[in-house]
């Protein structure tokens, strides 16, 4: 059984507007952006009693209880989940084990939701589509980061690949990435991954840029990239 999203709050020191405790939307101050944090007027956040669920109305963030109780307390969505419903999770298929972010990040949160035997009758190209958003990803975040040791912005580059895997719901993106660098033999994706970043560099002392804008034309080289290889996929 799900808790209820209320006790998760209460379990983790959220603060309440208590004059709301008693009505179906409960306001708080929100653990996410922090921006009612010091208006004591202010309770950005709204829990939904009767269908478990959250949303700030300032920075957006929404989900059930099992995605709030992983992104207030740090633990993995996965967990949180083995959390309440035990060791029957081993027996889930592994696109059943994606949160609803990851979901919406490869667009079958709202078939989940709203046509839910599609979904389970699609869980293999449910999983299909979030190793092929995950490699995409990695192909992105691997040729920041050649960029970054390159022009010696280092450290600007994986605040950025960081920002990236937070948008993209794939927390071990930036482990990922400085595993492969570190390793004897690189992925098909990291050989892919450096010949974006060989296109990018091409294209920054093309235009004398001395790669200032270093992550503006890894992007460009990276779009261009999978312009053609959807091209390629058409053809073949």
């Amino acid at each position: 059984m799900l808790p209820s999203i209320i006790d998760v709050a209460r379990e983790n020191q959220i603060t309440f507007n208590r004059r709301t405790l008693k009505k179906k939307e409960v306001m708080c101050k929100c653990p996410f952006c922090l921006e009612d944090a010091n208006n004591p007027k202010k309770f950005y956040l709204s829990l939904n009693v009767e269908k478990n669920v959250f949303k700030c109305w300032y920075c957006k963030e929404y989900g059930g209880v099992l995605q709030f109780e992983s992104m207030i307390t740090g633990i993995s969505f996965e967990e949180v989940k083995q959390k309440y419903f035990g060791d029957t999770a081993r027996e889930y298929h592994p696109a059943e084990r994606l949160s609803p972010k990851q979901l919406e990040a490869i667009n079958w949160a709202e078939i989940k939701r709203n046509h839910y035997e599609e979904y389970k009758d699609s869980l293999q190209k449910v999983l299909a589509d979030w190793k092929a958003h995950v490699r995409e990803n990695r192909i992105l975040a691997f040729s920041k980061l050649l960029i970054g040791i390159e022009s010696m912005k280092y450290q600007l580059i994986l605040e950025n690949i960081e920002n990236q895997a937070k948008n993209a719901h794939i927390p071990s993106l930036l482990d990922d990435v400085l595993k492969m660098y570190s390793s004897n033999v690189w992925k098909e994706w990291a050989l892919q991954a450096r010949e974006i970043a060989r296109i990018a560099l091409m294209a920054a002392r093309a235009e004398n840029n001395e790669l200032a804008n270093a992550i503006v034309y890894v992007l460009l080289a990276y779009s261009q990239y999978n312009q053609n290889t959807k091209s390629d996929r058409k053809v073949g």
